[in-house]
């Protein structure tokens, strides 16, 4: 009987001290909707590949480091301009959404995008970051989606810069009851899933997972979760006409 306990010992040992497959994410995504959905879109990528997951939020720039060390497994979801620099890290092909940037504003006079208005984005949004470094904004990072549009109800900002698809799902915890929006039109960018090159024997798989769950429609109708929940805590997204920076 002892014989018996040591050899089952010897045999789960391996499994339980395996090391888990971890991903990486934004920690500006720091409200529970939000990472809820990242984790079911990531867990729904690798389902066909017989792996769960473990999903962490961790700041942008350090988050990434540790994938190109090989230190985390994959990075969730980037759009490629931001990514070049990041040699270790290799691109699975199929995009797993559309991103655009968006200006987010509490009245339709204040939603214009020039160089004279002063504008919040969410730090870690590597997109939005690089969009101001490029057009020479007037741009101040803060910690996350909820304090984004906190800070406009201070008015400390008129705008909030972001991507069009995640910032709405934080719009319930920043107590807002209508918020504006508009897209800026030549600025969308698909987003891509990113793994360590030691995984690329998996990236032909995922690529395949990938667009079989946008043809189905499984992916589109995980982030749409994040578009109604304003909705359904009485909030109101307001779309005024796409623009340019003036």
């Amino acid at each position: 009987m002892k014989f018996i306990f040591c050899l089952l010992c010897i045999l789960v040992q391996p499994l339980s001290s395996a090391k888990p497959y971890t991903i990486n994410a934004s920690e500006a995504l720091s409200y529970q909707l939000g990472q809820q959905q990242v984790v079911a879109i990531m867990r729904e990528i690798y389902r066909p590949l017989n792996i769960t997951p473990h999903v962490i939020f961790m700041p942008s720039y350090r988050g990434l480091k540790h994938v190109d060390m090989g230190i985390l497994d994959a990075e969730g979801g980037r759009v490629d301009i931001v990514m070049k620099k990041y040699k270790n890290i290799i691109k699975v092909p199929a995009p797993i959404a559309s991103s655009q940037l968006a200006i987010f504003c509490l009245t339709e006079k204040a939603c214009t995008i020039n160089r004279d208005v002063s504008i919040i984005l969410i730090h870690g949004s590597l997109i939005s970051e690089y969009y101001c470094q490029r057009k020479r904004l007037n741009c101040t990072a803060v910690q996350n989606d909820v304090s984004a549009f906190q800070a406009l109800v201070k008015s400390k900002a008129h705008i909030l810069l972001a991507n069009n698809i995640f910032p709405t799902g934080a719009l319930c915890a920043s107590g807002l009851k209508k918020v504006y929006v508009r897209l800026l039109k030549d600025e969308r960018y698909p987003v891509y899933h990113y793994v360590h090159q030691s995984n690329e024997r998996l990236v032909k798989q995922l690529t395949q997972s990938i667009k079989d769950l946008q043809k189905s429609g499984k992916l589109r109708a995980l982030l749409e979760v994040l578009q109604r929940s304003f909705i359904k805590c009485g909030g109101q997204v307001i779309e005024l006409p796409d623009t340019y920076l003036k």
